[in-house]
């Protein structure tokens, strides 16, 4: 006599399997999404996204010097839709550039230079810093203006 059981497929299998594909499939999406399309200069650091630019627009080009416990220019001013190439150069101690609103970030530097690059797409005023220890509570701040 034949078991009949031997045959047939687990339901709690099928079931199983099925999920562990949907998800997949979402984290697929997910990623594809995130990943598609634009120019990335430099990696992000750690915790730290690369912004991407998406178009062709005017790109402006800007060169941020970090010293003990500053930066300068204080002040960067572009457009919505401009791309913007900012070459952070550490002079003095260790520090990074991060630019809030943005998510784009410079490694921590110990003397050199790092480029990091991205779409204005909204407009505002938005806090560029260095965020190692105390430096951007001892004024290590800046501010992008979008307009």
């Amino acid at each position: 006599m034949e078991d009949n059981n031997t045959n047939k497929l687990n339901p709690y299998l099928i079931a199983g399997v099925s999920l562990t594909v949907v998800v997949l499939v979402g984290i697929v999406v997910v990623l594809g999404r995130k990943n598609s399309g634009g120019v990335q200069t430099n990696p992000a650091p750690a915790g730290q996204v690369q912004a991407e630019s998406t178009t062709n627009g005017p790109v402006k080009e800007f060169t941020v010097d970090g010293t003990n416990f500053a930066f300068s220019p204080k002040t960067i001013t572009v457009n919505k839709g401009d791309i913007v190439k900012i070459t952070f150069r550490d002079d003095d101690g260790r520090h990074n550039l991060i630019v809030n609103g943005y998510n784009v970030a410079t490694d921590v530097l110990s003397g050199g230079e790092q480029t990091i690059q991205f779409f204005a797409d909204k407009t505002g005023q938005f806090e560029y810093y260095c965020s190692v220890g105390e430096h951007r509570d001892l004024g290590m701040t800046g501010t992008l203006i979008v307009q």
